[in-house]
C-alpha cells in the first residue's frame, strides 16, 4: 500500500510538472498583440483619414502624431481636474456604486449567490 501511494504521487508530480511545461510553451509562443488598445484606436482612426483625404505617407505621419499629442493632453488634463477635483469624483464614484448596488440588490436571483 505504501508503494502504490508513493508510485501515485510520483506520478501526479510528474504530471504536474508535465502539465506545467505544456502550459509554459503555449505562454511562449503566444505573439504578443502588434499595437496597444490604444494605439489600435489612433490608427484605426489615421487610417480613416487617410482614405478621406488620400493622403500621403508623410501626412499620415503628422496626422498620426497629431492624433496622439492630442491624446495625451487629453489625458494630462482629465489628470488635473481629478486631482484638483478629488472630491466631486469621488462623490461620483460612490453615486454610481449606490445604484448599481440598487439594481443588483433588487434583483431576484444572484448569480454568484
Amino acid at each position: 500500500m505504501l508503494y502504490s501511494l508513493r508510485s501515485i504521487a510520483l506520478l501526479m508530480l510528474a504530471a504536474g510538472v508535465s502539465l506545467g511545461v505544456f502550459a509554459g510553451t503555449l505562454v511562449a509562443n503566444k505573439k504578443p498583440d502588434p499595437r496597444p488598445q490604444l494605439n489600435r484606436q489612433i490608427e484605426e482612426r489615421v487610417k480613416l483619414y487617410r482614405e478621406y483625404y488620400g493622403l500621403d505617407d508623410l501626412k499620415t505621419d503628422e496626422v498620426r502624431r497629431e492624433l496622439s499629442r492630442h491624446r495625451s493632453e487629453v489625458r494630462s488634463l482629465l489628470l488635473r481636474l481629478r486631482s484638483e477635483h478629488q472630491n466631486e469624483f469621488s462623490d461620483l464614484v460612490a453615486g454610481t456604486e449606490r445604484r448599481i448596488r440598487a439594481i443588483t440588490e433588487s434583483t431576484t436571483e444572484a448569480p454568484g449567490k
